[in-house]
């Protein structure tokens, strides 16, 4: 062979590699149709966002030029165009920008373009898009805000948020709903909806803020922020400030009391929102005598005596004062108290005689040294009868007092006593009979309590208690005491309070019952008063003891529940009693677990003339594990030469099955997560060889086939016997069939499967005749009465023919090895303009693919005979 003619050889065979390998990159390939039928051929699937070749067009008779037009959807021509040199009998459809499933939402994901010739011959084209997860979900406010009244109905919806997720396909686009600090208070559906769970208290929690987030499938997520703003409700009876006050007014004395224990009365509205006007009166006075005595002023709630009291007249000097608060906008709305009155004894009698003269008669002899006139003698008589002893107005008396206003001399507490003697009977001192404290000095004639210091050497809270004693005057004296307590405290501390508003704690899944999550602590401000814990949610996952340790009580799992929020209450022993509640955080912490298979196994059938990269079937592992743990990576760890799979989403796809057809491949399909733990699965694929398709054609259009595959499917199944899967739809031309001659061909090709076994085309086409009524019936129902099929025989399935077969053999074999002077012809001989390279360097590529070419050249024998002849065609 001389020079010229290896030259020959050599670009043949490079150009029909070329057309190959080219091909497998592309989506798809597929030879014009210029005559007068009209075709369509489906593309895909491929991801969205790509971007390259999307369709080799091969088979343009010459001097024909190929445009590309809309079909149906001008819009979808923004993502491709053709490219295409006149003369030229090939042409390629490319994109212009990446790929958008989430734009194609009236065609279901595809895109629609025509290749149309010259002849006005139109190709059809369907290309088959895959949605990916490539849009995070956006909430439509990033600020949601909701006033409701605390008597809002429970399991009824309060607010709903939304979010929208571009992606069109619903298990990337759904999504799920999630907020913190979560509450019992509310639930949030996956609509993006809260519902109140639970009554409202505006006295407790006034506002509730949330940050809620939505998140897809894939894990992208959004989140905005929620104001749940509680409306107070004119629900709450008034109350005071203390249930019992203490008051001392003198005997003969009206007006005001002003001097009441422990403060001025006062009552106000249990709605603090609302904090209705109060009004006061007085419902009764024990004893009942006394009740016109008294009055109370309707808007501020000074009590006052109207009528003075004459202690003498009394047989006790306490008197208790019932009295009422009424909401001005409901008087059946009240609260009670009492105020204990003491009338104090005023010394404003003096002693009287029980008549104004005494007369006594006296013999004179029986007066020595007396006149014998008669003399008057006038004798003053005292109450000497120590007969009463002292009361105290009350039994005991207690106070508490700040270090910070402390000072010496301050009164702290007054002891009052009284004595229903007369005279120097009830005359009253005052002393400590039990108990000494340095601090405290008792006034003996005032009862005054004070302060002896400014208590700087006092470092803690300290509570003094002590026995007063109150004695007369009378021979003997007599006495009573009463119990004085003082609180002195270094700090103020109005009520119970955490040391920390919100406490986050965490806790591994799986871990048994009993296990400690964290401790909270509240004081109570003061070691005088004892704080108790408890839950006011989750208390069947958690427990709480008396030193605010949290404790698990249930196994938990990351996998249904990351997050628990926790109200924890304290409550001191005060009276009445203060609490406070903090915000417990309680993350489960994931523990790596094994990934599973969806199915043990998985069966899959494809055709042996299936290109590079052709879909087989998706396996699909899940992982119990959430986050990273989740990431699965998808392997063949046995390897294959036929197959592979796709690392990230477990696709199966073809690398090369030319040689398998007839045959059952099975093979091992192995996730992995990051840290090592995997699940296995096997796949088997039936390798179905081109001679095991059967073609029927239809007096009915290709678009209303299309549209009803799963039922033509079904139909000739049933009619058959079999189970039928359709692999193509095409259009064509008419034909010579008298029964078809209409101008309606379409051409159907399908595989029959019985069992597990492909049934020979022969074999279906004996019994497609041999059923024909039965088979038209069957179809009639699908396509309607005037349905007609014909069996075709003798002809290769559409669109594939024996040098396709051979092409795609010979493409897979040999990319690889011509990876490198594809590139260089490609430049050459699609793209002119571009500079070329010198000879020198063209012919020393060509003789290194050359002898690449011979050492693989053996890896094809069995489709040495094939390559030929296309080799010959190409030329």
């Amino acid at each position: 062979m001389d020079g010229a003619a290896l030259r020959r050889t050599c670009i043949c065979l490079i150009v029909s590699v070329w057309i190959h390998v080219v091909t497998g990159r592309a989506i798809g390939s597929s030879n014009i149709n210029c005559g007068s039928a009209s075709t369509t051929v489906y593309l895909g699937a491929v991801n969205e966002g790509y971007t390259g070749d999307v369709e080799l067009v091969s088979a343009i008779p010459v001097d024909t030029i190929v445009t590309l037009e809309p079909d149906l959807y001008p819009e979808h021509l923004q993502f491709v165009e053709l490219s295409f040199t006149p003369g030229e009998t090939t042409a390629t459809v490319r994109t212009k920008k990446p790929l958008d499933a989430d734009v194609l939402t009236t065609t279901d994901r595809v895109l629609y373009y025509t290749l149309v010739c010259d002849n006005n011959s139109r190709n059809f084209r369907r290309l088959i898009i895959s949605d990916i997860n490539d849009n995070s979900p956006v909430f439509e406010k990033k600020f949601y805000s909701q006033n409701i009244s605390e008597s809002h109905a429970l399991n009824t919806e309060v607010l709903q948020v939304t979010a929208v997720d571009a992606d069109i396909t619903p298990e990337f686009s759904l999504l799920i709903y999630t907020y913190s600090p979560e509450t019992a208070d509310f639930s949030l559906a996956n609509s993006g909806a809260f519902t109140l769970m639970r009554p409202l208290n505006y006295n407790i929690v006034p506002k509730y803020n949330f940050i809620v987030t939505a998140m897809d499938g894939g894990g992208n997520s959004d989140t905005t922020s929620v104001e749940i703003i509680v409306e107070d409700v004119d629900n709450l009876n008034p109350f005071f400030s203390h249930s019992l006050y203490q008051a001392v007014i003198p005997e003969n004395q009206d007006g005001v009391l002003s001097e009441i224990k422990p403060e001025p009365i006062k009552a106000q509205d249990g709605d603090t929102g609302i904090n209705m006007t109060i009004t006061y009166s007085i419902s009764s006075v024990s004893p009942a005598e006394y009740q016109p005595n008294f009055n109370i002023d309707s808007n501020t709630g000074a009590l006052s005596v109207v009528t003075s009291f004459d202690r003498e007249e009394m047989d006790s000097s306490e008197i208790s004062v019932n009295i009422q608060a009424a909401q001005t906008d409901d008087p059946l709305k009240t609260a009670d108290a009492v105020v204990s009155v003491t009338v104090e004894d005023v010394n404003d009698n003096a002693p009287e005689f029980d008549q104004s003269s005494y007369n006594v008669s006296l013999l004179v002899n029986s007066l020595a040294n007396l006149d014998k006139n008669i003399t008057v003698i006038r004798v003053s008589i005292t109450d000497d009868d120590n007969d009463n002893k002292p009361e105290f107005s009350s039994s005991s008396y207690e106070t508490s007092t700040e270090v910070k206003d402390a000072a010496k001399g301050k009164v702290v507490l007054t002891l009052r006593a009284t004595d229903k003697d007369i005279g120097n009977n009830s005359l009253i001192t005052y002393s400590f009979s039990e108990g000494h404290s340095p601090h405290l000095a008792l006034d003996s004639e005032t009862g005054e309590v004070t302060l002896t210091s400014d208590l700087a050497d006092v470092t803690e809270d300290t509570t003094l208690v002590l026995t007063a004693e109150a004695t007369d005057h009378g021979k003997p004296p007599l006495s009573a005491t009463a119990l004085v307590v003082v609180n002195i405290r270094i700090t103020s501390s109005e009520g119970v309070a955490f040391l920390n508003s919100s406490y986050n704690f965490s806790l591994k899944e799986n871990e048994n019952s009993g296990v400690t999550v964290g401790q909270v602590h509240a004081s109570a401000g003061s070691d005088l008063y004892e704080v108790s814990y408890g839950l006011r949610t989750h208390e069947d996952l958690f427990s709480i003891d008396s030193s605010g340790t949290i404790f698990s009580t249930k196994e938990l799992d990351k996998e249904e529940q990351e997050w628990y929020i926790l109200d924890v209450e304290a409550v001191d022993n005060r009276t009445p009693p203060t609490s406070a509640v903090a915000l417990v955080r309680i993350q489960v912490e994931d523990v790596n677990e094994p990934p599973e298979f969806s199915s043990d196994d998985y069966k899959a059938s494809v055709f042996s003339i299936a290109p590079y990269k052709t879909p087989v079937i998706q396996v699909k592992a899940s992982d119990p594990d959430v986050g990273d743990n989740s990431r699965l990576v998808y392997s063949l760890p046995a390897g294959n030469s036929s197959f592979d799979v796709e690392s990230a989403s477990g696709q199966l796809y073809v690398v090369s099955a030319a040689d398998l057809g007839g045959k059952t491949v099975t093979m091992e399909v192995k996730a992995t997560d990051p840290h090592g733990l995997s699940a296995t699965t096997t796949v088997k694929v039936v390798v179905h060889g081109s001679s095991d398709v059967t073609t029927i054609s239809l007096n009915k259009p290709a678009d209303i086939v299309e549209d009803n595959i799963p039922e033509l499917e079904e139909a000739l199944g049933k009619a058959l016997g079999w189970t039928v899967n359709i692999i193509q739809v095409q259009n064509s031309g008419g034909g010579e069939s008298q029964t078809l001659r209409a101008s309606v061909k379409t051409l159907v090709s399908f595989v029959a499967f019985d069992g597990d076994e492909v049934v020979k085309p022969q074999e279906v086409a004996k019994k497609l005749q041999r059923e024909f009524e039965k088979v038209r019936a069957e179809l009639a129902k699908v396509l309607g009465d005037d349905v007609r099929f014909e069996v075709e025989t003798g002809k290769d399935p559409p669109g594939f023919s024996s040098g396709q077969t051979a092409g795609v053999v010979v493409g897979v074999l040999l990319g690889l090895t011509v990876m490198g002077l594809t590139v260089y012809v490609f430049k050459r001989k699609i793209i002119p303009n571009r500079r070329r390279r010198n000879s020198k360097e063209t012919w020393a590529d060509v003789g290194v693919i050359f002898e690449m070419f011979k050492l693989n050249i053996s890896s094809i024998q069995p489709f040495k005979q094939k390559a030929n002849h296309l080799f010959v065609l190409q030329l």
